[in-house]
């Protein structure tokens, strides 16, 4: 059985090309200059999609296979324009439903037009089911962004999540590793974090309903951004984490935000109880860590050190009272 669990949306033609003017009229007259010229060329390799409408992606798990199913999809003005524009790069071997595109390379991509929109994928058997209008799947993604991915954890076959956190948990592993051979103090700081981490990622996996990420370049706010969009299972730990961040109320530190600065954040959350108490866990194992790094660093006096302990335990200090 499978579960799509991935869509992905990217933003029609017309709106990437005027985005791409925009930013690079932005940056200099020069690259202004250059974004027009590559805007005229990249008609003549649109031939035959509607550049008005997005396009996207849907990815599809299966139980038995850690690979992905992928169907892609691009709306049409005439399938004919497009296939003469594909000639160019690649041979095409058109059947009675299902067109083949045949890549230098040897690889071969299966397309079958769906109403006004054609499905590809590496695969004919998996464009024998594709919905009529995908751009309902994208719903106002393609609005919001340029390119945008919606992910449901729920629907990727449990044994595939626990094989992901397996691959996670041992790439860190690993590094760890290298780093105890290169500095063991600094090592054992970072098993000491391991398992809150470990934590941490498992109830991210288990915990999110709906993940949405997104980027935009907005040319009337005159800024490109990211967004991160995360939604919970009613009743998991994650869901009342975000309960109680809505109760962290304005922040008062609005002030440290300056105008015209590249880049500008600022957060306001809650912790949970639980949370408190790994994190001062965390802080009072990695004071006696830097304790000990201070003490055996030959290139500081004993003036420094005692100095610098000094420093650091305040610092600490003040963060584990707030």
């Amino acid at each position: 059985m499978l579960f799509r669990s991935v869509i992905i949306s990217i933003a029609s033609i017309d709106e990437q090309l005027d985005d791409v003017e925009y930013l690079a009229n932005a940056a200099s007259e020069e690259m202004g200059q250059m974004s027009g010229l590559l805007k005229m060329q990249a008609r003549g390799f649109t031939r035959g999609i509607d550049t008005t409408k997005s396009a996207g992606m849907m990815m599809y798990f299966n139980e038995d296979s850690p690979q992905p199913t992928t169907i892609g999809f691009v709306p049409l003005e005439n399938m004919d324009d497009m296939l003469d524009t594909l000639a160019g790069f690649a041979e095409i071997d058109e059947g009675d439903d299902i067109v083949t595109i045949i890549a230098d390379s040897g690889q071969e991509i299966s397309m079958k037009q769906v109403g006004n929109y054609a499905f590809m994928s590496d695969q004919p058997g998996n464009l024998e089911d594709v919905p009529k209008d995908p751009s309902k799947l994208i719903g106002k993604m393609a609005e919001q962004y340029n390119i945008a991915a919606t992910v449901y954890p729920q629907r990727i076959p449990e044994g595939l999540r626990d094989m992901a956190m397996g691959l996670i948990q041992q790439g860190a592993e690993q590094n760890m590793q290298m780093l105890d051979e290169i500095d063991p103090v600094q090592a054992e700081i970072q098993q000491q974090n391991f398992e809150m981490q470990m934590q941490q990622m498992e109830n991210l996996f288990n915990d999110t309903e709906e993940m949405v990420l997104g980027m935009a370049a907005d040319q009337k706010a005159e800024a490109i951004y990211f967004d991160l969009v995360m939604t919970a299972k009613p009743g998991s730990e994650m869901a009342e984490q975000i309960s109680a961040s809505k109760k962290a109320g304005a922040s008062r530190f609005g002030g440290f935000l300056m105008d015209g600065a590249a880049m500008t954040a600022n957060m306001t959350s809650q912790i949970a109880p639980n949370q408190i108490e790994q994190t001062l866990s965390v802080m009072k194992n990695s004071k006696e860590q830097i304790q000990e790094m201070l003490d055996a660093n030959p290139n500081m006096t004993d003036a420094q050190a005692e100095m610098t302990e000094e420093l650091v335990d305040s610092l600490l200090d003040v963060v584990m009272k707030t």
